[in-house]
């Protein structure tokens, strides 16, 4: 079932720190993009999928922009700004 609850919450913050839904952590200090999750039966088939992107400064790395994509609708933030589609 996809919608069970997992045993623990899943995600990604600071430089960045990311955590799955298994409760294992990791630490990436460098510059790239992530897939985060991937969900292609959420909401029947309508699909899920948020993607992140690190930014390298100096000696730290930072979650620097945010794509999540539902069904054929993209919002994507960076800056501190949102666009749609």
């Amino acid at each position: 079932n996809f919608f069970s609850p997992s045993p623990s919450p899943g995600g990604a913050y600071g430089d960045p720190h990311i955590m799955k839904w298994d409760g294992s952590k990791y630490n990436f200090h460098g510059e790239c993009d992530l897939v985060l999750l991937r969900a292609p039966e959420f909401q029947n088939g309508l699909g899920l999928d948020i993607h992140v992107r690190t930014t390298l400064r100096d000696f730290f790395s930072y979650i620097g922009a945010v794509a999540v994509r539902v069904g054929d609708h993209v919002i994507n933030v960076r800056d501190g700004e949102f666009w749609v589609d």
